[in-house]
C-alpha cells in the first residue's frame, strides 16, 4: 500500500512539474506582442515614432515600429506587402490609390513647416526675400554677399562665400512640397524645376560645389551643420531639435516670418479659411509662415489579420487624441477640431470592418 502511495505521489509530482514547465511557454504564447511595421517619409518620422512609443507604453502587447526612408520608398514597400503601413508627404490620386495594395486609405496625420536651415556663424537672423529665395534655388545667386540677399540683411556681415545647397537625394516628399511652393511664386522655376519628388537641382545650380545631396531630413540637417556657407530644407522639428539656425522668409503678404508655433498657427488659420489647394502651398496672412506641408499615413483598406487592423485604428485614435499634445511639444502643428473630424471620417470604413 505504501509503495502504491509513493508511486501515486511520484506521478502527481511529475504531472505538476510538467505543468509548471509548460506554464511559462503558455503564458509567453498568450502574451506574444503584436508587431506592426511601417516605413516612409522622414518628414513625419519623429512624430510617428513618438506616437507609437507612447501608445506602446500604454498598450505593451501592441508594438508598432516606423522607419523613415522616403515617401516613395514607403509606398513601394506597402505595395509589395513588406510593411503594414506607410507614410508619404503627398497625396496620390484616388485612381492610383485604388490600385495600390488592393486599395489604401490616405489619412493626413502630420503637419509642419519646412525650415530653410543655414550655416553662417557670422550672421544672426538671415532674412530671405522671395526674389532671393528664387535666385538661390534657381542658380542665379551663387554667393552669400549677393545684393539681393544684402538688401534684406543690411546689418549682417554677409561673407563672400559660395552658397552650397544641400538637397535631398532621391525621391522626397519634402522636395515635392518645397518645389510646389517655389513653382507657385516663380513662373521661371515652374518651367525649369516644376513640382516634383525629384527636382533636378544640378541642372539649375550648374557650378562646382554648388550642390550636395543627403538622405532624409536628418541627413540634410547633419550636412548643413557641418558645411560653412550651406543652406538646406528640412521639416521644422529637425531644425528645432538640433538648434540649427532657420531663415526668416518673405510670405505672400510681403512680411518676413520665422518658423514658430505662432506663425504656423497663422498659416493653418489661413488654410482652413480658404477652399483652394493653393492655400496650403502659399498661405496668406501677415503673420503666416509660407512653407507648410502635410504628411499622410497610408493604410490598407483590408488586413488579413483583424488584430492588425484594429490596432492601427486604435493607434490613429490615440494620435488624434492625446497624441495632439505630443505633436505640439516636438514642433509639429496640432490639428484643429475640424481636421480631426475629417480624419476620423476617413478612417470610418476601416473601423467598421475591424475586429470587435
Amino acid at each position: 500500500m505504501k509503495r502504491q502511495t509513493n508511486s501515486l505521489l511520484i506521478s502527481l509530482s511529475a504531472l505538476v512539474l510538467s505543468g509548471l514547465l509548460l506554464l511559462p511557454s503558455m503564458l509567453l504564447a498568450a502574451e506574444k506582442p503584436l508587431r506592426l511595421y511601417g516605413v516612409g517619409a522622414t518628414f513625419p518620422a519623429p512624430l510617428l515614432s513618438s506616437w507609437m512609443h507612447s501608445f506602446t507604453a500604454e498598450h505593451p502587447l501592441i508594438q508598432p515600429d516606423y522607419q523613415g526612408i522616403s515617401s516613395a520608398g514607403g509606398l513601394r514597400d506597402l505595395a509589395s506587402g513588406h510593411v503594414d503601413f506607410a507614410a508619404a508627404d503627398y497625396r496620390i490620386p484616388e485612381e492610383d490609390a485604388a490600385q495600390l495594395a488592393g486599395g489604401i486609405i490616405q489619412l493626413p496625420m502630420a503637419a509642419a513647416g519646412i525650415a530653410l536651415i543655414y550655416n553662417l556663424p557670422e550672421v544672426g537672423q538671415l532674412r530671405l526675400s522671395r526674389a532671393a529665395l528664387i535666385g538661390i534655388f534657381g542658380g542665379q545667386i551663387g554667393r552669400w554677399n549677393d545684393p539681393l540677399i544684402a538688401k534684406t540683411n543690411p546689418n549682417a556681415s554677409l561673407p563672400d562665400l559660395p552658397i552650397t545647397l544641400v538637397a535631398r537625394a532621391g525621391a522626397s516628399g519634402t522636395s515635392f512640397n518645397l518645389t510646389a511652393h517655389l513653382s507657385a511664386i516663380s513662373p521661371d522655376l515652374t518651367k525649369r524645376v516644376g513640382t516634383t519628388l525629384t527636382p533636378d537641382w544640378g541642372k539649375v545650380i550648374n557650378r562646382a560645389g554648388g550642390l550636395i545631396r543627403a538622405s532624409g531630413n536628418d541627413g540634410v540637417t547633419s550636412l548643413v551643420r557641418s558645411i560653412p556657407g550651406s543652406i538646406g530644407y528640412v521639416a521644422y522639428p529637425y531644425a528645432d531639435f538640433t538648434n540649427t539656425p532657420m531663415a526668416a522668409i518673405e510670405n505672400k503678404d510681403g512680411q518676413m516670418v520665422v518658423p514658430t508655433a505662432l506663425s504656423f498657427a497663422a498659416s493653418m488659420a489661413a488654410i482652413s479659411q480658404s477652399p483652394t489647394a493653393t492655400a496650403l502651398i502659399d498661405p496668406s496672412g501677415e503673420n503666416a509662415y509660407p512653407l507648410i506641408a502635410l504628411s499622410y499615413l497610408m493604410l490598407r483598406k483590408h488586413y488579413d489579420d483583424p488584430r492588425k487592423q484594429q490596432a492601427l485604428v486604435d493607434i490613429v485614435d490615440y494620435a488624434l487624441g492625446p497624441g495632439q499634445k505630443l505633436a505640439a511639444r516636438i514642433g509639429y502643428i496640432p490639428f484643429s477640431t475640424g481636421a480631426i473630424e475629417y480624419v476620423q471620417q476617413a478612417l470610418e470604413p476601416l473601423r467598421q470592418t475591424a475586429a470587435p
